[in-house]
């Protein structure tokens, strides 16, 4: 999966999700900033589940919210 540029990511609360190849959700996180925790995936070094839908992420989405407790929702 190729990184999205860090400026194209927001730096604002919300989620975000992980899809596979045929576009299928595979993950779904929350965050108080989506820029930092969106690249956060991309450093090397994760092992374990994360590590395996790293191998599997083909695309990542996010959608920005107010808050995160509306992140939540």
């Amino acid at each position: 999966m190729q990184r999205p540029a860090t400026e194209e990511i927001p730096d604002k609360p919300g989620s975000y999700q992980f899809r596979d190849r045929y576009g299928q959700i595979i993950y779904v996180g929350k965050a108080k900033s989506l820029r930092k925790r969106v690249t956060n995936y991309f450093t090397k070094g994760h092992h374990g589940r994360t590590g395996e839908m790293m191998l599997v992420a083909e695309s990542v989405d996010w959608i920005v919210t107010d808050t995160e407790v509306e992140s939540l929702m």
